[in-house]
């Protein structure tokens, strides 16, 4: 479940810096232990920290795992797999910011995540939408799928997902998702997309968002 490529090892410094401030609510108030995955250069943990006093791991496969290291709790530099030696430790919440769509088996990643929860834990996610209205109008109208150096066609992507493939990824996995919603709308952008977002009262909202934000938890045993 390796998400290591020479692109992504390429990327910016920015790339790794973001702290991603939008994903904190998504962690449910009380978590005391969390395993940021893809951590990059700690940004998101320190917040966790400073913000909710969290004790924070992170795993980060790129040299950003150095500067990670000087933030949280404990750094493995190293990729996100089930041989990793975590000892007997256990996590309220898992982080992947941006992570899942990186992995050759996301599935096999949120299975191995759920012998890391305690029991009431959590997994929060950030997963691009490739259902967002800027690539389906370039893909229907253009007949373009270009990779970028960013963004929902990052060149470094091996997954590629919508809203109702995550639910499908979620749930095929052993988890309900508690709560989603998408971030970065598209909508203001576009006058077509603001029209059929009044007319139709949003129900298309998979074409207006760059990404879904969701906090999920174990199926609870029948």
């Amino acid at each position: 479940m390796s998400y290591k490529n020479e692109h992504y090892l390429e990327k910016d410094n920015f790339y790794y810096d973001q702290s991603r401030d939008e994903m904190l609510s998504y962690v449910p108030v009380g978590v005391n232990s969390v395993l940021d995955v893809g951590c990059s250069s700690g940004a998101f943990g320190r917040l966790l920290k400073e913000k909710r006093g969290c004790e924070v791991w992170g795993i980060e496969p790129t040299d950003s795992a150095i500067k990670a290291n000087k933030v949280l709790d404990r750094v493995f530099h190293d990729v996100f797999h089930q041989e990793l030696d975590l000892g007997d430790k256990k996590f309220d919440a898992i982080i992947f910011n941006d992570v899942l769509e990186h992995l050759a088996d996301p599935w096999g990643a949120l299975s191995f995540a759920k012998e890391l929860l305690t029991v009431d834990g959590c997994i929060v996610a950030s997963i691009p939408n490739l259902q967002c209205y800027s690539v389906v109008k370039d893909l229907i109208i253009h007949g373009e799928f270009q990779y970028q150096e960013s963004g929902i066609l990052d060149k470094t992507h091996l997954r590629f997902f919508t809203k109702k493939s995550i639910h499908q990824l979620f749930s095929n996995t052993g988890y309900d998702i508690i709560t989603i919603a998408g971030q970065n709308s598209v909508v203001n952008g576009s006058r077509f997309l603001r029209m059929l977002s009044f007319f139709t009262s949003r129900r298309f909202d998979s074409f207006y968002y760059v990404n879904f934000a969701l906090c999920a938890k174990k199926k609870k045993a029948e």
